[in-house]
């Protein structure tokens, strides 16, 4: 009788819980598309896939929608072939034309999932190719979505207002924009993680900004990749200021390279704004170009964080090669650099001798926090500062070094003030923090400590030494070794402990 109870407790148990709703999983039948208002003709389309999983329908031959569906796709390219007639300024979000509206009508979360051994969408340069409206989450997995042509934001994909998406082995590529942010564009309020993912060879107009990817909102981008960009200003990335009542970009880059990204002005391989906030962890930031200032990274009064990371083979033919910082004092700049190897970069690529083409590694002629530590900076060219060029406002902070090597750069102005490895002149530009080799102290007026060394640093060539990054080996001897500070980081740019600290970036083990 006991176990008679049980059983019919646990029929009632199972009686009364609520129905939910079973996710469906939806599959094109042909690679083909139609408008959505178009008569059944017995097939199911992508776009049609996209209204079947929006609005938990069967739109023609599609199965029916339920809950957080699944959109499978076949090997091949799917083409849009539904012009868009979205005039400037507006946005036509109804699916039945153009770009593929996702998410308007439900919260649940959507996936679109490529064939493992290739799946296009293509806009034929007709719209942008997604747009994304969702309160959950939109998926893009193994696809190469390419040929977008958006009036306004976002060629590829635009993740709309307090959208969500997430991109996964997908590439987005050949995409254009009108008025920004080629290849995504991701809206106040939204969010957009990139993994293993890549962003390449997208373009926008002259005069607009963002060539790869546009970031009102919050992005975070994982082993990824950002490359062949154009645009204005941030070629490959453009991380936009706080425009009221929405706050500024934030973009968080992890183990990502940025690379052979082009500007027309500044911000080569990214560039960022008033508010704005970029985090670089494990990153190469490689071979851009910026035909004004900050050829791999420019930094217009935001803040930018730099751990672990390369900044490498970058031009400007202003200043800052790898690095250009921007602020007024009423909005000053944030940077702080640490375990990161400076390398290679030159500032003046054209050698016309400019006075506006200093810092060939970084530029922090800002107002603001400036810190760096345990880092290298070297083999990097301007015509004044070839390692990094500092503030002359006394009024201003200084540029703050700590454990970190500046030797072997080259300034191609003679003269002991032009500072071929640092021009930090004047009182209050730079100030040593201790535990410094500054190759050539010509140049360097930051009150150097008892600790700080001067010479040959010993460095080998720029190399894979461990860890997912390039660094400068220590050669034996090398007066850097065990000459840091005691409280650098606990770990080396490659992840290497340290024991008795090393200056600069690398941990002679």
């Amino acid at each position: 009788m006991v176990g008679g109870r049980k059983l019919l407790g646990a029929l009632l148990a199972v009686l009364i819980v609520p129905a939910t709703a079973t996710a469906n999983t939806i599959v094109p039948d042909t690679f083909a598309d139609e408008p959505g208002a178009d008569p059944d003709n017995g097939n199911c389309t992508l776009r049609e896939a996209i209204e079947s999983a929006d609005h938990d329908v069967s739109e023609d031959a599609c199965r029916r929608g339920s809950g957080a569906d699944l959109i499978k796709l076949r090997r091949g390219t799917y083409q849009l072939s539904v012009p868009g007639s979205e005039p400037v300024g507006s946005t036509e979000i109804d699916n039945a034309i153009g770009d593929l509206d996702i998410g308007l009508f439900g919260t649940s979360p959507v996936k679109i999932l490529g064939h493992k051994r290739g799946t296009t969408v293509d806009g034929d340069d007709h719209d942008r190719v997604f747009q994304v409206f969702n309160a959950g989450t939109v998926t893009f997995q193994r696809l190469t979505i390419t040929d977008g042509a958006a009036i306004n934001r976002g060629g590829g994909v635009n993740v709309f207002t307090d959208s969500r998406a997430r991109l996964k082995h997908t590439t987005i590529a050949e995409n254009t924009a009108g008025d920004g942010d080629g290849g995504v564009s991701v809206f106040p309020g939204a969010k957009a993680t990139f993994a293993q993912s890549t962003v390449r060879d997208n373009a926008v107009p002259f005069g607009k900004v963002g060539g790869g990817l546009g970031v009102f909102g919050r992005v975070v981008l994982n082993g990824s990749k950002v490359t062949g960009n154009d645009a204005h200003s941030g070629g490959g990335i453009w991380v936009y200021a706080d425009i009221a009542p929405d706050p500024a970009g934030v973009a968080t880059l992890r183990r990502t390279l940025v690379a052979k990204n082009d500007s027309a002005l500044s911000g080569g391989g990214i560039g960022s704004s008033r508010g704005s906030r970029l985090t670089l962890s494990e990153s190469t930031i490689e071979r851009n170009d910026a035909g004004g200032s900050g050829g791999g990274i420019s930094i217009d009064r935001g803040t930018l964080i730099v751990k672990a990371s390369t900044i490498t083979g970058n031009d400007s033919f202003q200043n800052g090669g790898g690095i250009a910082l921007s602020s007024d004092p009423s909005d000053p700049v944030t940077m702080r650099i640490e375990n990161t190897t400076v390398s290679g970069n030159v500032a003046d690529k054209d050698g016309g001798g400019g006075s506006n083409s200093e810092g060939g590694g970084i530029s922090a002629a800002s107002f603001g926090e400036k810190r760096i530590v345990s880092s290298t900076i070297t083999a990097n060219r301007a015509n004044r500062g070839g390692g990094i060029a500092g503030p002359f406002v006394s009024t201003n902070l200084p540029v703050e070094l700590r454990g970190t090597i500046v030797a072997r750069n080259t300034a191609l102005n003679p003269g002991p003030v032009n500072g071929p490895d640092c021009l930090l002149s004047g009182t209050g530009s730079g100030m040593s923090l201790g535990h410094n080799l500054i190759g050539d102290p010509n140049g360097c007026d930051m009150g150097a400590v008892g600790s700080d060394l001067g010479g040959n640093a010993g460095l080998k060539p720029l190399q894979s030494n461990g860890g997912p990054t390039k660094t400068h080996a220590l050669k034996p001897g090398s007066q850097a070794v065990d000459a840091g500070p005691n409280d650098a980081p606990s770990k080396d740019q490659r992840g290497v402990r340290r024991h008795n600290p090393d200056i600069g970036s690398y941990e002679r083990s």
